[in-house]
């Protein structure tokens, strides 16, 4: 019986099943996860030539965006939050070696 397990599981997956998703960035479903990944897509962190690293928002609604940036070492990573204006691009205060990413993206209130 426990090798059927996975042959139902390829067989489910080759024939197009897909494992149900449960609601995600706290939305009530599909609709709040298609919303938070949206937003997400409106902000790109694009990494230019001399560790210079630009936020770049491409929706026509400001965007407030948490990024994390971890530095070799033991050093704890720092986190801080940025509102990058629509359309617009904001340029990151990190300099030297080290590692960004974005934690989270929402829209500004008001």
């Amino acid at each position: 019986m426990l090798r059927m397990v996975p042959l139902i599981l390829t067989a489910g997956l080759a024939l197009g099943m897909v494992w149900p998703a449960g609601p995600a960035r706290g939305g009530d479903g599909a609709d709040g996860a298609a919303i938070g990944l949206a937003q997400e897509k409106c902000v790109q962190l694009v990494r230019q030539s001399g560790n210079r690293e630009v936020l770049a928002n491409t929706c026509a609604v400001c965007q407030v965006v948490k990024v994390e940036r971890t530095r070799t070492g033991g050093a704890l990573p720092d986190f801080r939050t940025f509102v990058v204006l629509p359309r617009n691009t904001f340029n990151l205060p990190f300099k030297g070696p080290g590692r960004t990413r974005m934690v989270g993206v929402s829209a500004c209130k008001g």
